[in-house]
């Protein structure tokens, strides 16, 4: 008979987009632990490890190694519009038009511009 599990993989899935919303970024499987109220971490990773054979999550080496996989194209998606939000920051004090940042926008998100 299979141990009581103290948790679900729904709450860990939960818990993960919690602490990623609080801080910004992934949680460690340690934050993880805590939030979830495991003793081990390898019961976090048990979890981990069913709602990546699942397909919600994906994971790679490294401390902060899980993301959501309906968060990966959103996250790159952020990650252009900061680009373009550095470039116009670092650029020489003007005035951008309406047309230049739709342009930029546009160029950030890698899709043609809509004209007019």
């Amino acid at each position: 008979m299979a141990p009581h599990r103290k948790v679900t993989a729904d709450a860990v899935a939960k818990a993960l987009r919690k602490l990623r919303a609080a801080n910004g970024n992934q949680p460690t499987i340690a934050e993880l632990r805590i939030e979830i109220g495991v003793g081990s971490t390898r019961t976090v990773l048990r979890y981990l490890k069913e709602l990546e054979a699942n397909g919600l999550i994906e994971r790679w080496h490294g401390a902060r190694g899980i993301r959501f996989k309906d968060e990966s194209s959103t996250w790159n998606r952020m990650m252009k519009y900061e680009d373009m939000l550095c470039r116009i920051a670092d650029a020489p004090a003007r005035t951008f038009s309406f047309d230049d940042l739709r342009g930029m926008a546009a160029e950030a998100l890698g899709i043609k511009p809509c004209s007019r």
